[in-house]
């Protein structure tokens, strides 16, 4: 059976361009959606959930329209939209 990505149950990979929404005003609170580059990824822990599993992932985000770099937990955001990388490109 052919592996087929899921940000929900595999987390965000290096490289991936992504516009969230925070879920709550930790960071930026007078913008609601930002754009960023995943820089690095840390494991944290699983949950079984009824969807299936769940990992959460503590991120390294690059803000390209303030170059700034911040770090960020997966339960902090909600992604919109995912543009992956073509792995190997580089």
């Amino acid at each position: 059976m052919k592996h087929v990505y899921s940000s929900y149950r595999d987390g965000l990979e290096i490289g991936d361009m992504i516009y969230f929404k925070l879920s709550n005003k930790q960071f930026f609170s007078n913008i609601t959606v930002h754009d960023a580059l995943v820089l690095d990824r840390e494991f944290l822990y699983e949950n079984e959930t009824r969807y299936g599993i769940r990992r959460f992932f503590k991120y390294k985000f690059l803000d390209i329209h303030r170059n700034k770099v911040f770090d960020i937990e997966t339960k902090n955001i909600r992604v919109l939209k995912t543009f992956k990388t073509e792995k190997g490109s580089i």
